[in-house]
């Protein structure tokens, strides 16, 4: 299985709004889980535009 790493930024501001302003600025809003610790709110980048190709491998 190959690893697959993503930038993430912490995010202080939670909420509708804040989510909403996240995602006119074309990044994604999130929130990391994990068993006994607190949820941490990140912020990812984008997703980039795929144009359809000949290539199903080509994006």
């Amino acid at each position: 299985m190959a690893d697959l790493n993503i930038s993430a930024e912490t995010r202080t501001e939670f909420g509708k709004g804040a989510a909403r302003r996240i995602r006119r600025a074309d990044k994604v809003p999130a929130v990391l889980y994990g068993h006994g610790s607190d949820p941490v709110h990140v912020t990812l980048p984008g997703h980039q535009p795929c144009w359809r190709s000949s290539s199903p491998t080509r994006c």
